[in-house]
């Protein structure tokens, strides 16, 4: 690091984005917000903090996981602090957050630096960033614009097995009950040989209509996963962010760039595709 940049990263070091006197600080809110652990949300703020400082010495535009871009969206709501304290007398630069203009041009811009602010995460701190907060490309872009407010005072959140797992529950709740059936009859002492040949006839046609569905369920699953995934290259660009800081010259931050502060020397280089 330069002389300049440590000095940035001591600053950014030591603010708190917690205030002492509040009995809802930055963190529980955080952590509320997100459903996290407190412990949790403090690593994620630790880690916006670099991101931020990433953001201003890159020399190429930036973009936070979507774990990062929750403290970001969080931390613009705190007006005062964020303008007047953090961007003002911390970082020395505004650093804005733009929402992105959708389509599959913005989604594959926004893949390609979030590649490129994981690779300068390793070498701006010599080590990978964390799996737990910067997720994989699939988990930050495709799953995290599905994610909603809901009011859990009113709602219950019952997760989803995956596809495949409900597929097994089906099959294994129908031929349960095959059996079962099959079971009562045959131990029965008015049965006879028509009614057990009835049952193995029925259970017959039941085994393979499940079987029907389980193989028409997984080509449908298979089709719907590999179109989505081609939809996920950047189709829509989701529902993501960029950001830029205007470094005093003439600057155009549309796409989340840097303007002139491109040779990451006087500028920020933004960051984009927030997916949240």
């Amino acid at each position: 690091m330069s002389e300049d940049q440590q000095e940035l990263w001591t600053r950014l070091n030591a603010y708190k984005l917690d205030a002492v006197d509040a009995e809802l600080p930055f963190s529980k809110r955080l952590a509320r917000e997100n459903n996290w652990t407190e412990h949790y949300a403090k690593r994620v703020m630790n880690e916006y903090k670099r991101f931020v400082f990433l953001a201003l010495v890159s020399n190429h535009p930036v973009t936070p996981s979507d774990e990062i871009d929750q403290v970001w969206h969080l931390h613009l709501i705190y007006t005062k602090a964020y303008w007047e304290e953090f961007c003002k007398e911390v970082i020395r630069a505004p650093l804005h957050h733009h929402p992105t203009k959708g389509g599959k041009a913005e989604g594959d811009k926004f893949r390609k630096w979030y590649a490129r602010t994981k690779q300068a995460y390793l070498e701006t701190f010599g080590e990978e960033p964390p799996s737990d907060i910067w997720k994989n490309e699939h988990e930050r872009f495709a799953l995290a614009p599905h994610f909603k407010r809901i009011n859990t005072k009113s709602n219950w959140i019952i997760p989803k097995p995956p596809r495949f797992k409900r597929l097994n529950i089906v099959v294994a709740v129908l031929l349960a009950s095959v059996v079962s059936f099959f079971s009562c009859v045959s131990e029965s002492k008015q049965a006879n040989d028509s009614q057990i040949a009835t049952v193995i006839g029925i259970s017959g046609i039941i085994i393979g209509l499940v079987f029907l569905m389980v193989l028409l369920g997984g080509i449908f699953f298979a089709f719907k996963g590999q179109t989505k995934a081609q939809k996920g290259k950047g189709s829509t660009g989701g529902t993501g962010c960029g950001g830029g800081f205007d470094s005093g010259g003439d600057t155009d931050n549309s796409d989340g760039g840097s303007g002139d502060g491109g040779d990451g020397g006087s500028g920020c280089s933004g960051c984009g595709g927030c997916g949240s």
